[in-house]
């Protein structure tokens, strides 16, 4: 009876192994390329394509100021470029004047509007995204901490 169990639960981890094995090595072989969307700074990311690196596996590879890729939380078949602005564990607010990252301002010239959002801390297993265009975005503002699973890489401009 015992090494019926213990046969068993050799096959479950085998297939498990496989099957989790087998998503990281389509996730992290997978490169693609996404449309400008007017949702970035046209100095620091020109009109263009980006390209997406999907070789990220963990939210701890994430930093605040990187840039992603996501499929936003209500329209998964949608994708969109934002600015990480917190990581997790972080307290995020925005007033009219500044982005505050921990109470310190997020060091960046474009991320200010006539709006606000009071302060959030980013739970765990998510990040913060806000577009450099505060007007042309789909980002935190409308949806709250974006959960990591709907991260598809970071991004840098195609040259």
């Amino acid at each position: 009876m015992a090494n019926e169990v213990v046969s068993i639960l050799i096959k479950v981890a085998v297939v498990a192994g496989i099957v989790l094995g087998g998503f990281w090595l389509f996730k992290n072989s997978t490169r693609a390329t996404v449309q400008d969307d007017k949702s970035m700074d046209p100095v620091t990311f020109p009109e263009g394509g980006y390209g997406v690196n999907t070789h990220i596996d963990r939210i701890s590879q994430l930093k605040s100021g990187d840039v992603v890729a996501y499929h936003p939380p209500k329209n998964s078949a949608e994708t969109r470029v934002a600015r990480v602005i917190g990581v997790e564990g972080n307290r995020v607010e925005v007033t009219p004047d500044a982005v505050l990252v921990n109470g310190t301002p997020f060091p960046s010239k474009f991320l200010t509007a006539k709006w606000t959002i009071p302060e959030t801390r980013v739970p765990r297993g998510c990040v913060y995204v806000l577009a450099d265009n505060p007007f042309s975005g789909v980002d935190s503002k409308q949806f709250g901490p974006l959960p990591f699973s709907f991260v598809i890489g970071t991004v840098k401009p195609v040259k």
